[in-house]
């Protein structure tokens, strides 16, 4: 680890007699439970981390908030993107992270990436030659060195693509028709907190045989490292964005599901959107104090759950975690961190919120998702109690409204609040069990 980068340690600064952070911006939530989390989530956060990179030999010449996770009174981490001039590495584009976790720290740490403290194969991933000997076991050789990240969330987990400098090509036939297109094949590298990486390459193998999840060819449990598998197609989300292309029927949606269920994959129950909604309105209460009562009059309304049995369940199921072919019919699932028992309505109403809040407020390709939104809710609707299946929709929606915040878009508080009156369009219609026409 380049002694520039090191992970460093910094002591909340309260100021003496008013018990308050210093550089509390107006906008951030005042949290008596973490303090740190007034600073992190303020305009102060910027010059703590100015700070650190200075007493380090680096110069901020530009740094971007990039990404926000917050749990009121629990934790919270910011991930920046910045331009920093080092003493002696020059002028670098550089993403950084600080956080604080009252379970874990008694001070804020900041550091770079990939110099996570608690993902250790992050850095391990900076070594070309680890990286293509463990590629070329995996059946893939000839890396390109240069890594891209897709996703990272600080101390959790990061999702890197290794791909190959060869192409391939690739025959694929639709509506009676053949064609090649030439394929760099690839491998991801599913990076999570050591100890936590054998569980994760367990459930690709319980669902290995019964559904199109990605193989796991590589699994380190004690630097937190899977490899995985690329599958060949499209999103379904970058298919409806498009605005082109076969997509699947919903039933096949359905079936997809349907395959994971003999798997009985164990573990606790996953939490029902239901509970997700009551932990989402406490951050999006103490993010947005003047909106509170509406965000409570929500919560109030939208009750308890039905009772529904429990099977395997994927989690986080949406569109951008269905793998398209050509043709139009599902060829893979991922990201699969969150599968475990669960209810199957919870799987059905995520992907029905995700696409449908994408149809009223995606830049492109809005009228397909909007389309299709309408068309999985009728088919599932057939298949569960609609009203019901409406209410979870208006939870999901709900959910979406964090997403904003998280983002840091500039003007995140109307993002905000247009989801939650889209989230109050559905749960209006839970009694009658249609969805909302807008």
């Amino acid at each position: 680890m380049p002694a520039g980068r090191a992970l460093g340690h910094v002591r909340p600064m309260i100021a003496p007699r008013a018990g308050r952070l210093r550089w509390v911006h107006e906008a951030s939530p005042i949290d008596d439970d973490l303090a740190a989390a007034t600073l992190l989530l303020g305009d102060g956060a910027t010059e703590l981390v100015a700070r650190w990179l200075a007493g380090r030999g680096g110069a901020v010449q530009a740094l971007r908030r990039k990404q926000v996770l917050y749990r009121p009174g629990r934790m919270a981490s910011v991930v920046f993107e910045g331009t920093v001039e080092w003493a002696d590495r020059g002028l670098r584009k550089e993403l950084l992270a600080a956080a604080f976790d009252r379970a874990e720290d008694d001070a804020i740490a900041i550091w770079c990436y990939p110099d996570d403290p608690a993902l250790p194969g992050l850095e391990r991933l900076e070594d070309p030659a680890y990286v293509a000997r463990i590629g070329a076991a995996a059946g893939l050789r000839s890396l390109v060195p240069d890594l891209k990240t897709l996703a990272y969330r600080p101390r959790r987990r990061a999702v890197v693509r290794a791909r190959s400098d060869r192409e391939r090509a690739v025959v694929a036939r639709a509506a009676g028709q053949v064609r090649v297109r030439m394929d760099r094949p690839a491998l991801f590298w599913k990076v999570v907190r050591p100890g936590r990486a054998a569980a994760l390459a367990t459930v690709h193998g319980a669902l290995g045989a019964a559904a199109p999840v990605p193989a796991c060819r590589f699994m380190d449990d004690e630097l937190g490292l899977v490899v995985l598998e690329g599958l060949r197609g499209d999103t379904l989300r970058a298919r409806l964005r498009k605005g082109s292309g076969v997509v699947p029927e919903p039933a096949a949606i359905v079936e997809l599901l349907d395959r994971l269920a003999p798997a009985g994959v164990a573990g606790t129950p996953a939490s029902t959107t239901t509970a997700k909604v009551r932990r989402q309105a406490r951050m999006l209460r103490a993010v947005l104090p003047r909106h509170a009562e509406r965000i409570d009059r929500f919560v109030a309304r939208l009750g308890d759950d039905a009772p529904a049995p429990l099977v395997t369940t994927h989690g986080d199921f949406h569109d951008a975690q269905i793998i398209v072919d050509d043709a139009g019919r599902v060829a893979g699932l991922v990201d699969l961190d969150g599968v475990a028992p669960g209810q199957r309505i919870d799987d059905l109403a995520t992907i029905v919120g995700r696409v449908w809040t994408a149809g009223r407020t995606a830049t492109r390709g809005a009228e397909r998702f909007a389309r299709y939104g309408d068309e999985l809710f009728a088919s599932f609707a057939a298949i569960c109690d609609p009203g019901e299946l409406c209410r979870r929709v208006a939870g999901v929606v709900f959910g979406r409204a964090t997403g904003p915040f998280r983002a840091q878009h500039r003007d995140w508080e109307a993002r905000v609040l247009e989801r939650i009156e889209l989230a109050e369009l559905w749960l209006a219609q839970a009694k009658a069990g249609i969805a909302p026409a807008t």
